[in-house]
């Protein structure tokens, strides 16, 4: 955890001078202040690190007739050794207006603790953002005696799960070291396992088109269902059937059908093919992938 505390009476000293010293000069507004604190100690291999976190602040008069933007945001980040070495190093240039900022970055590190190695995780929120979105990820290792990103930032459309601290402010993934990606179809999520190769500098997200389990808050009907068109397979040739829904039907979702892949080159992007969906209705199996049958089963499109 950031040592915050610590650093309030900082804040509002800066915060203060920096109001007055435009208050008694021809500067205009915006203007802004820059607050560095510092995480606290990460061990790795017997050796520490901090990360730094350089929060720059809003300093203004917001006129009456129009409302503020975001006031702070983090400007850069470090990770640094005990010697002072900078290990990595990043920068934001967010747009800072009259107003206050036009978005904000808030990030927060942990200590990411595997099965058998420790790493640096790096958990950045995006405001204002969509519900279940925003959220980035980014993990680093020792490699070399250096500490280094194992990948880009990695962001999905929907939620990322197994990555809260315990008590000790510390993450620790679950075994076979696995983060959760659920990615939001526009129906229901499809539950996506990303393997963290510490030792291998690297993730790695399942390859080619395989069964992945689902979360749907579903059934939820908001007009009679329409019969489905059910396939027998998932394959656009195979023999499919009408089944007739109604609300008092007993639907079950059993799987997914897809493929998950990155997109994107520095910000990267979880996503996954046009699933097929393995339903029960009222016994009878079989799979859905148009977005008329996803409605009639009780999966209204949200998001």
């Amino acid at each position: 955890m950031l040592n915050l505390v610590k650093t309030l009476p900082l804040i509002l000293i800066l915060v203060m001078s920096v109001a007055t010293a435009v208050a008694e000069s021809d500067q205009e507004f915006p203007a802004s202040v820059t607050v560095v604190r510092d995480s606290d100690r990460l061990f790795i291999d017997r050796r520490s690190f901090v990360v730094q976190i350089h929060q720059e602040y809003f300093v203004g008069l917001i006129p009456d007739n129009q409302n503020m933007l975001w006031d702070r945001t983090v400007k850069e980040i470090r990770i640094i050794d005990r010697a002072g070495t900078t290990h990595f190093a990043e920068s934001y240039h967010i747009p800072l207006y009259g107003t206050g900022f036009e978005y904000s970055y808030r990030i927060e590190p942990y200590l990411l603790m595997t099965e058998n190695d420790r790493g640096i995780l790096l958990v950045r929120d995006a405001l204002p953002s969509a519900p279940t979105s925003g959220r980035s990820i980014r993990i680093f290792s020792r490699h070399e005696e250096k500490i280094k990103p194992i990948s880009h930032w990695l962001t999905v459309a929907g939620d990322i799960e197994g990555i809260s601290p315990s008590d000790d402010g510390r993450v620790r993934l679950p075994p076979g070291d696995t983060v959760t990606f659920l990615v939001w179809t526009g129906h229901f999520s499809v539950v996506v396992p990303v393997l963290v190769d510490l030792e291998g500098v690297r993730i790695l997200v399942p390859e080619g088109i395989r069964s992945y389990a689902l979360k749907a808050k579903g059934p939820v009907f908001f007009r009679n269902p329409d019969p489905v068109n059910l396939f027998m397979e998932p394959s656009e040739s195979s023999p499919t059937i009408k089944i007739a829904v109604s609300r008092s039907s007993r639907i079950e979702y059993i799987e997914t059908l897809t493929e998950a892949h990155l997109a994107g080159e520095k910000n990267l992007e979880l996503r996954v093919l046009s699933p097929w969906l393995r339903v029960r209705v009222d016994g009878q199996e079989g799979w859905l992938r148009e977005e008329r049958d996803f409605i009639s089963v009780g999966l209204p499109p949200a998001g």
